[in-house]
């Protein structure tokens, strides 16, 4: 599923940016073929449109590089699949188990990545997406072992499978929980990292502002899907909490490599958020952490 996929793509989304006009146009005029990913994100199409959305692999790798090491009192215990009664929560689930079995796997936790593998698994057995986790895939997992780069690929692969079989077969709504779970477990570990003072993933908490607008924006094509209904006012908190979070644009002239034909933007966003604001978006993420996963 592309929720837990890294991706190398490119963006299709040029961020609006200040700075003199003939600036701006310099930018627009290189964007016939450039090179620009918003961090931590991956670009996935639902029903049509396209979204770009923060990958929980990519936040687990930076949680590896910048926390001071594996916690696992702070995940989802793979023993509690079995408490997901509907197809909708056990999608959510799904999520959750997916951000923690490349949690898992990048420090290198053998038993317990086969343990959430096992997890997700069932899960996606129940909720009919079995062909994701073929035979061979899974064999070809827990032969890497150990090689916690060829399992994140894996992982990758397992879940894209999963979500082009949802998609295929109109269940759009489904795919987008999965991807809500995994969004909110990686955020939910950012979160509690932030509480330890650490300046890096203060940081990293307000760079999230955009991916859970568009986060947002998806699960809005979904009205009457139940488990999104109930979601809705936690997730309205967390966005409330994110528009005091401002944002600026700060221009650099783009690198064109001729060569290869394409540019590289080099403009980035700079965020400002306050303490109260960064307290009470850690609040209700962990709020709706806790209703995703009934505990």
């Amino acid at each position: 599923m592309r929720v837990i996929r890294l991706l190398l793509i490119t963006s299709l989304v040029l961020q609006a940016c200040g700075g003199p006009g003939h600036e701006a146009n310099e930018a627009e005029d290189a964007m016939t073929n450039y090179v620009d990913k918003e961090v931590g994100s991956d670009i996935i199409m639902v029903d049509g449109s396209l979204f770009s959305i923060p990958s929980p692999i990519e936040s687990a790798m930076f949680i590896k590089d910048n926390s001071k090491g594996f916690r696992e009192d702070i995940l989802l215990n793979p023993s509690s699949a079995d408490l997901f009664a509907t197809n909708s929560k056990k999608a959510l689930a799904l999520g959750v188990y997916g951000s923690d079995l490349g949690y898992v796997s990048l420090y290198e936790q053998d038993e317990k990545s086969l343990s959430y593998m096992g997890a997700a698994r069932k899960l996606a057995d129940d909720i009919g997406i079995t062909g994701a986790f073929s035979e061979t895939l899974v064999r070809r997992f827990s032969n890497n072992i150990g090689k916690p780069d060829s399992l994140v690929v894996l992982v990758s692969d397992i879940y894209k499978a999963g979500d082009d079989y949802l998609k295929s077969n109109d269940r759009n709504d489904i795919a987008a929980l999965v991807l809500l779970g995994g969004w909110v477990e990686s955020f939910y570990i950012t979160c509690l990292e932030a509480k330890t003072g650490s300046a890096p993933f203060k940081k990293r908490i307000a760079e999230q502002k955009n991916g859970l607008m568009r986060l947002k924006e998806m699960l809005d094509k979904y009205p009457d899907n139940s488990a999104i209904q109930e979601l809705t006012p936690q997730i309205e908190k967390l966005a409330q909490d994110f528009s005091k979070v401002t944002s600026t644009y700060v221009f650099k002239r783009p690198e064109v490599i001729d060569a290869e034909q394409k540019t590289i933007l080099k403009g980035h966003t700079d965020h400002d958020i306050s303490e109260a604001t960064l307290a009470d978006i850690i609040a209700h993420t962990l709020a709706l952490r806790a209703q995703i996963t009934q505990n």
